[in-house]
């Protein structure tokens, strides 16, 4: 790894899991009774490979399928993923949503075609039905944020030191949530013409 020779105990959980499938899918490959000589990453199969981010670190996300599909370059690949990194990943797969519907899982929607170009943020919003960006309680605490500013926008009376506490402890969350806090005041200010905290 990077020009260095390491002794597999030392890898990643990730990593060894990665090496370990590939070494048993290749070896029961070659005990397969195939009617031709091809090797084995030239041959036409079918691959279900599932949850392939297990142990994955992300960076590590992003690669495997690709590599998969390097190495076997004439197989039709079906996975399973909770990744957005492994969505993310190919250009031109169809990803097929699942949703469960009693003690089934059935299609939920159309198939939507990967692209490469597509953020992470993208990727968990339409495909996996994720919007939020940030924890659970942040959250709740930036949906009271938009009540107020929806409030504010229509003239509507509103407690501005409730409001005060909410924007500096959300600003206090992340240099992020700071800078966001900061443009939402302003903007807010430049609209209502007023000072608002």
């Amino acid at each position: 790894m990077d020009g260095l020779i390491l002794h597999f105990d030392v890898l990643s959980d990730g990593l060894k899991s990665l090496i370990t499938w590939i070494g048993d899918l290749l070896m029961r490959m070659d005990r397969l009774k195939w009617k031709d000589d091809l090797p084995i990453f030239e041959r036409n199969f079918i691959l279900f490979l599932d949850e392939i981010e297990v142990h994955l670190h992300p960076a590590w996300q992003r690669k495997i399928l690709p590599v998969v599909q390097k190495l076997f370059k004439n197989a039709q690949i079906f996975i399973s993923t909770h990744s957005p990194f492994v969505v993310g990943s190919v250009d031109g797969a169809w990803v097929h949503k699942l949703k469960k519907d009693g003690a089934y899982a059935v299609l939920d929607g159309k198939p939507i075609l990967s692209e490469d170009g597509k953020s992470v943020r993208r990727i968990l919003d339409e495909t996996f039905g994720i919007n939020q960006q940030y924890g659970v309680e942040v959250e709740k605490d930036l949906e009271k944020f938009r009540e107020f500013r929806q409030k504010i926008m229509m003239g509507y009376e509103y407690n501005s030191d409730e409001l005060n506490e909410l924007v500096k402890y959300l600003a206090s969350q992340s240099t992020e949530l700071e800078q966001m806090m900061g443009m939402e005041m302003n903007q807010l200010k430049r609209i209502t013409q007023k000072e608002l905290v």
